[in-house]
């Protein structure tokens, strides 16, 4: 699902942007939605010189500079202002400064009643490219939510909800709220079907959902995520048949080697690895408990002329074949 979350955040920061100097208050690089109190924070950064530099920069894509134009606002108490530390938490997002963000925003007592809950969002964004508090980025997303001033920014909030309790396996849940937002970023809408595909575990469920995407880039995507989808519903034997027709192998390898499988289906595996080792590689090998040596043929040359792969190239051939 790499692949599918790149796309969502490519698309998301490209149809925000476009609406950024609109009544949204969304700013340039889709960080986050700024919709009722737009007109305030706006007022508050137009009072004070340095901020309206600040946030010039920021429009201009140069977050860094923005960083750098607050820092002397940030150290002045008297300065120190919701709307400032706002901005210089959005300025360390542009430049994935992560742990500013939360440093900047985390505690902060304003987040709940100014700026439709961006504050919210900043962090939700934080704790989910960070990945150290998943549960943390679904209270955000959620706190985030429930405060935003229009439809749009809601939608892309639940995006950000979506995600995180797609990590916290509440699978139910993120199919429901990646519906929701998908109902809304109809530019996106395909890409958010596959991931609410993603967490569903019923195969009809999912066929229902796969006939409603239309782009072709995405409908590519579909025998990928119908693989992940039975690999986390359970269907470890359809997972893997799956991503074999994928080309996939490792993966097919991996969940066929699982700790459900017998002492049969494990060494019909190893067999089936050696085969296709030895035919991608040309040289036939042998797994066993010393790195695979090649077979040799009794004109004593290496069968197939193939490169040997590097030793480290084996080690999780090695880790396959001891289980």
């Amino acid at each position: 699902m790499a692949r599918i979350g790149l796309v969502l955040l490519i698309s998301l920061t490209l149809s925000i942007a476009a609406n950024g100097c609109d009544g949204s208050g969304q700013d340039s690089g889709g960080e986050v939605a700024l919709s009722n109190d737009g007109n305030a924070r706006s007022r508050a950064v137009a009072a004070d010189t340095t901020l309206a530099a600040a946030e010039r920069a920021l429009q201009a894509g140069h977050p860094w500079q923005a960083t750098r134009l607050l820092a002397p606002v940030l150290r002045d108490q008297a300065r120190r202002t919701p709307s400032a530390v706002l901005l210089a938490a959005r300025a360390a997002a542009g430049w994935e400064g992560w742990s500013v963000v939360d440093q900047l925003l985390r505690g902060q007592s304003w987040l709940a009643d100014q700026f439709a809950g961006a504050g919210y969002e900043l962090l939700a964004r934080s704790a989910l490219e960070r990945g150290t508090d998943t549960v943390a980025a679904a209270a955000y997303a959620d706190s985030a939510t429930r405060r935003a001033g229009d439809a749009r920014a809601r939608a892309t909030r639940l995006v950000l909800l979506a995600r995180a309790l797609d990590r916290l396996n509440q699978r139910d849940s993120a199919r429901a709220t990646y519906e929701r937002a998908s109902q809304q970023l109809r530019e996106i809408s395909d890409w958010l079907t596959l991931r609410a595909a993603g967490v569903t575990d019923d195969s009809a469920a999912r066929a229902r959902l796969f006939a409603t995407v239309r782009r072709s880039s995405a409908r590519e995507r579909i025998d990928w995520t119908e693989a992940l989808a039975r690999e986390r519903a359970g269907d470890i034997a359809g997972a893997a048949s799956r991503y074999e027709r994928l080309g996939a192998m490792a993966s097919a390898f991996r969940l066929r080697l699982g700790p459900t499988a017998d002492s049969s289906t494990r060494q019909a595996v190893r067999d089936s690895l050696v085969r296709y080792i030895s035919a991608k590689s040309g040289t036939a090998f042998v797994i066993g408990g010393d790195p695979p040596t090649r077979q040799r043929c009794p004109h004593g040359i290496a069968s197939g002329g193939g490169r040997v792969p590097r030793r480290h190239d084996w080690r999780g051939v090695r880790a396959l074949s001891a289980r």
